[in-house]
C-alpha cells in the first residue's frame, strides 16, 4: 500500500515488453541482412576487378550499316584503347559482369547423360574477345582461352566455367566434349568443341540463383548496337577513362560513351539493393532499440520515484542498498527478458518471409537470435542501472520524514 496502483505499473509494464519485442524482432531482421551482406562480400568474385577500366559505347546506324563497318570500328577502337598510356590488355563483351541482362540459351550434348524426359539445359551466354581472360583476370582451370588464331570464321569452339564441367562432365575433363546450342547438328563436325575450363564468375550477381552455368563465346563477327569495353592498366581509372574519352571522339565524335569507370565500382554496385534494405532495416532496429531502453529506464525511473516510501520501509527494517538495487534490477530484466522471450516467438514469423531477401543464411540462424537476444538483455540492464543506483542512495529517515 506504500506503493503506487499494481495497474499502472502492469500497464506501463506492458508496454516495456511489447517495446523489446518489437526491437528484437528488428533487430533480428537487420542482424540476418547483415549476416547475408557479409556472406556476399565473401563470395570469390573469379576477377581481378581492382586495376580494370570499363565503359560501355554504343554503335551508331553508320557504324551498323554493314558486317565491314562493324569490323571496322571494333579493329579502330581497339587499335585506341591498345594506344593509352598505362594500358597492358584489353578486351571487348556484349555486357558487364555483376550487371544481369545476359541472355539464357538452351543447349544439346552430343552424349547426353541426363535423364529421359529431362529438359534440355541452358547456360548463359558471354560473348568476349581472345584478351577477356587476361584483362579481366579470369582464373583458367583446363585446357585454354581463346586465341587471335580462333578468330577464324566457321570455327567453333567453347570455353566453359566450373559449373558447366561439373554438371554436364562428372568425374572426368570436359576438354574435348562436343556440345551445340538449339538442336542437335547433322554432321559429326558440326559440334563445337570445348577448349578451356575456367574458374566460375557469377556474371549476373553473386545472389544469382538459377543453377545455370556460364558458356564464353568469341565474337566472331556481327553488327551489335553496343559493346563493352576493357581495359588493365596500372594507372587511376579517372585518368585512363579521360584518355579513353579523347580517344573515342577522335574516332567519331558521334560515338556515346557511357558507364565509364573502375570494373570494380560496377561489381560493388551490384550490392546497392541489398545494402539498402540492411541500412534501412538497420536504422528501424537502432531506433527500436533506443526507444526500448528510454522506455525501461523511464518505467523504472518514475517506479522509484512513486515508490520512495516503500523503498524507505525496505530500508528501515534491514533492506542493505545491495538489495535495494537489486530489487530494481531484477524488475528491469524481468520485463526486458519477457519482452525478449515473446520477440523471439514473434520473430520467427516475418524472419521467414524474408528468405527471399537472404544469401547463404537460413531465416532461423541461431547465431542472429542468440547475438540480437544478449544485445537487449545488456540494454536492459543498462537501462535499469541508473534507477536502481537512484533507489539504493534513497535516505530511509529523509523518505519517511517526507511522507
Amino acid at each position: 500500500s506504500a506503493s503506487s496502483s499494481r495497474g499502472v505499473r502492469a500497464l506501463s509494464g506492458v508496454l516495456v515488453v511489447g517495446q523489446v519485442a518489437v526491437a528484437l524482432m528488428l533487430l533480428t531482421g537487420a542482424g540476418l541482412l547483415i549476416r547475408s551482406f557479409a556472406a556476399a562480400l565473401r563470395v570469390d568474385t573469379g576477377l581481378e576487378a581492382a586495376t580494370v577500366v570499363t565503359a560501355r559505347i554504343a554503335l551508331t546506324r553508320e557504324h551498323r550499316a554493314s558486317d565491314e563497318a562493324a569490323n571496322k570500328i571494333r579493329e579502330r577502337l581497339f587499335q585506341a584503347m591498345r594506344e593509352i598510356p598505362g594500358v597492358t590488355s584489353v578486351a571487348m563483351s556484349f555486357a558487364t559482369p555483376f550487371q544481369g541482362g545476359l541472355p539464357i540459351n538452351a543447349f544439346t550434348l552430343e552424349n547426353d547423360t541426363l535423364p529421359p524426359g529431362s529438359p534440355q539445359p541452358g547456360a548463359y551466354r558471354v560473348i568476349v574477345t581472345p584478351g577477356y581472360l587476361e584483362t579481366l583476370g579470369l582464373k583458367l582451370v583446363e585446357g585454354r582461352f581463346y586465341e587471335e588464331a580462333d578468330m577464324v570464321p566457321g570455327r567453333r569452339l567453347f570455353v566453359v566455367d566450373q559449373s558447366f564441367a561439373r554438371k554436364f562432365f562428372p568425374n572426368r575433363s570436359a576438354i574435348g566434349g562436343h556440345f551445340a546450342f538449339g538442336g542437335r547438328p547433322t554432321k559429326p563436325e558440326e559440334w563445337p568443341t570445348i577448349i578451356g575450363v575456367v574458374k566460375d564468375v557469377p556474371h549476373n550477381g553473386v545472389e544469382e540463383r538459377s543453377g545455370n552455368p556460364f558458356i564464353y563465346q568469341l565474337f566472331q563477327g556481327g553488327r551489335p548496337g553496343g559493346l563493352t569495353l576493357f581495359l588493365r592498366t596500372n594507372r587511376p581509372a579517372a585518368d585512363v577513362v579521360s584518355a579513353l574519352r579523347n580517344s573515342v571522339r577522335a574516332i567519331d565524335p558521334a560515338l556515346p560513351l557511357f558507364e565509364a569507370g573502375g570494373l570494380q565500382e560496377a561489381v560493388d554496385s551490384s550490392f546497392d539493393n541489398r545494402r539498402a534494405v540492411m541500412l534501412l532495416l538497420v536504422a528501424f532496429a537502432g531506433l527500436a532499440l533506443f526507444l526500448s531502453a528510454l522506455g525501461i529506464y523511464g518505467v523504472l525511473a518514475y517506479d522509484v520515484s512513486q515508490r520512495t516510501r516503500e523503498i524507505g520501509v525496505r530500508s528501515a527494517i534491514g533492506a542493505s542498498r545491495g538489495q535495494i538495487a537489486n530489487l530494481i534490477l531484477r524488475q528491469g530484466l524481468w520485463k526486458g527478458g519477457i519482452g525478449v522471450m515473446l520477440g523471439l516467438v514473434g520473430a520467427a514469423l516475418p524472419s521467414r518471409s524474408m528468405t527471399t531477401l537472404l544469401f547463404n543464411v537460413r531465416p532461423t540462424d541461431p547465431a542472429v537470435y542468440g547475438a540480437v537476444s544478449v544485445v537487449l538483455i545488456g540494454v536492459a540492464l543498462l537501462a535499469s542501472y541508473p534507477p536502481a543506483r537512484r533507489a539504493s542512495r534513497i535516505d530511509p529517515l529523509v523518505a519517511l520524514r517526507d511522507e
